[in-house]
């Protein structure tokens, strides 16, 4: 999973799903470690 959403994404402007959450929320989701899509 960490691979996946570490990987920037053409819709998402090249930034990770990483970025683009704490962006939208300013919570760091690797260190939660208990985000599952």
């Amino acid at each position: 999973m960490n691979k996946l959403n570490s990987r920037p994404r053409k819709c998402l402007g090249f930034k990770t799903p990483y970025q683009v959450f704490f962006e939208r929320t300013g919570i760091d989701a690797r260190q939660l470690g208990v985000v599952r899509l």
